[in-house]
């Protein structure tokens, strides 16, 4: 039987913060908050650390455990940056 891969993509940006389980190529559920774009610079000099309960309690909305996890930052500033972690819940929290 083929084994399909799930993968998380989280994508943070000033107004959204994104989580989405993928199985395969499959989107199979994304959950998201808003955020408040003024506060932005606070929350990048905090090291995004206001961030850590909401992405937490994301994962765990999409049961992604163990799945690798891909973060995908969209700012000002830059277009867009992308890094992998094959890793589980805690870990991506760290990672992001």
């Amino acid at each position: 039987m083929l084994r399909v891969e799930k993968k998380v993509i989280v994508t943070l940006t000033p107004a959204r913060l994104e989580a989405t389980l993928l199985r395969g190529d499959k989107v199979v559920a994304t959950t998201g908050i808003d955020l408040d774009p003024g506060r932005w610079d606070a929350t990048w000099s905090q090291g995004l650390h206001s961030l850590d309960t909401p992405l937490s309690e994301l994962l765990g909305t999409l049961r992604a455990q163990k799945h690798s996890v891909s973060v995908l930052y969209i700012g000002r500033e830059i277009q867009s940056d992308v890094a992998t972690y094959p890793m589980g819940q805690n870990e991506a929290v760290l990672a992001a």
